[in-house]
């Protein structure tokens, strides 16, 4: 046996070695594929990495190993109104795996005979200060059972994953069964992907009297909130719910520390005219200003709120607003660009600007806007104890080749009920943390083709083994240089905004 074992592994090691030398041509495997027939054939190739699934298991694994944590660690506390020192705090959140009561284990099979719900309690492990004869202690308590959650088929918390096909048939299910939706009372439910506009992403447009505007729905763990900066009559203002009344962008912009005029003066002379009218020049001044515009029902003041609720996709870090202050700057531009090119303004049907919500994410809203309601009831029963004692949208051409709009209702409701293409990818949530060091990396860089003469980016022409500027029509102008991967992105994102980014070339 032994012998067999070591001829089997020479054998492994002399295929290897001889597939190693079989040369590989990359500029083929590289080459578009051009008849219908070979396309079809990456079909069953795609299913198999990909599968018609994978996005919802991928979006609510997600949710179940992250996105749940980072919704009660942004409300992990509950505090007394009435007494500040008794409090209730969760320390940390996870879901068990499925079954009937707490840990009486079942299966989908006999969900689906029973009428039962696959589901699968919610823990937590909580912290909270009890008081007693007037002495107070803080108390721990493990593995409470916060509610039930729903589980998808064939997600990490399913009792079918990583089963083989004898598993699979033991417990009554099929091996080609994908997956990726819920049982609900003994019926199998799926979760439509729901189309949403983008989030944390500048959209320009013009309201019905012709005023340009930008607006950012802005989204984090915490908070959610819309900005939107509008255009009237050459001055810009501010719109923002806490707010009672639209603000001079000027007086933002001061509130947020720019308060020198000459930074902006060429492009908002009209806001900072109204600013001075108004006898605002420095920031506490622009704060004290703003103090008086905040809605009478909040408690918290214009700095918190510029800071917590306003832009809140851009942090603020050591109460440095300066990124913000660069982010309404890019607004602004865009706004300008708009007024002189009305091509400019997004069409909020472009693809582009759309964002896809998967089950995970679905879910995510769902259970957030539970859970803050029952920590709201959980304060206000803390309290009272302790006072006792659209419209209809036409199709976009640039859904081509992912999004079908065959089927759909006629009428008002034609392409609001899409279907995605078999091969269609949709990327789901990742930590952002190994994206940044990635963009922070300074080995990490891209060979990028840059015409000297105009400073545009163009591209390596395989035909005529050199670099090409599509502007200039020449290649004789066009060096290779090395770029940070970040600023290929932002290449990218300046390019979408219709911004046409020129790189100068400096010898050395």
């Amino acid at each position: 046996m032994r012998l067999k074992q070591e001829d089997t592994l020479l054998n492994n090691n002399t295929n290897n070695l001889y597939m190693s030398e079989i040369p590989v041509d990359k500029q083929k495997l590289a080459a578009p594929i051009k008849s219908v027939v070979d396309k079809f054939q990456l079909l069953p190739e795609f299913l198999k990495v990909r599968g018609l699934v994978k996005q919802h298991l991928d979006s609510f694994n997600y949710f179940v190993n992250t996105g749940i944590k980072k919704v009660v660690s942004a409300n992990d506390r509950i505090v007394s109104y009435i007494d500040p020192g008794i409090y209730l705090r969760f320390k940390d959140v996870r879901i068990g795996n499925p079954s009937m009561t707490t840990y009486e284990k079942i299966n989908p099979h006999t969900c689906r005979l029973a009428d039962m719900t696959y589901a699968a309690p919610i823990f937590a492990d909580i912290e909270y200060m009890q008081e007693s004869h007037g002495q107070r202690t803080r108390l721990e308590k493990k593995n409470v059972v916060m509610g039930r959650m729903p589980i998808m088929l064939r997600s990490c918390r399913c009792v079918l994953y990583g089963k083989d096909e004898a598993e699979l048939a033991r417990l009554g299910e099929c091996p080609l069964d994908p997956g990726g939706y819920f049982i609900i009372k003994g019926a199998e439910k799926m979760i439509p992907i729901r189309e949403q506009l983008a989030k944390n992403r500048i959209i320009i447009d013009a309201d019905n009297k012709g005023n340009i505007t930008a607006s950012v729905t802005s989204i984090s763990e915490t908070i959610k909130s819309q900005t939107v900066i509008q255009m009237d009559k050459e001055k810009i203002y501010l719109l923002l719910n806490q707010f009672v009344k639209k603000i001079p962008i000027m007086v933002v912009m001061k509130a947020l520390g720019m308060e020198s005029d000459q930074e902006v003066i060429a492009l908002l002379l009209p806001s900072i005219e109204e600013c001075a009218h108004i006898g605002i020049y420095t920031q506490e001044q622009a704060l004290a200003y703003l103090d008086t515009k905040v809605q009478y029902s909040l408690e918290r003041g214009a700095f918190l709120i510029l800071r917590d609720i306003f832009l809140v996709n851009v942090p603020v870090r050591c109460n440095n607003f300066r990124p913000k202050c660069l982010y309404v700057a890019v607004m602004l531009r865009r706004m300008m660009e708009a007024t002189l090119n009305k091509h400019a303004i997004d069409d909020k049907d472009y693809v582009g600007n759309k964002h896809l919500e998967l089950s995970g994410q679905l879910i995510s809203l769902l259970f957030e806007d539970l859970f803050k309601k029952t920590i709201k009831k959980v304060g206000d029963n803390i309290d009272k104890a302790l006072a006792a004692i659209s419209r209809s949208r036409a199709l976009d051409p640039s859904r081509w080749g992912m999004l079908c709009p065959c089927d759909t209702p006629e009428g008002e409701g034609c392409g609001l009920d899409k279907n995605l293409a078999l091969m269609t990818h949709v990327t789901t949530d990742e930590d952002e943390g190994p994206l940044i060091s990635l963009l922070q990396s300074h080995n990490n860089h891209l060979l990028t083709q840059v015409c000297r003469k105009c400073g545009l980016i163009g591209y390596y022409s395989h035909k005529l083994k050199t670099g090409f500027c599509s502007s200039c029509k020449i290649g004789e102008n066009v060096s290779s240089m090395k770029l940070p991967y970040a600023c290929k992105l932002l290449i990218q994102e300046l390019q979408s905004m219709n911004i046409v980014p020129c790189l100068k070339l400096v010898e050395r």
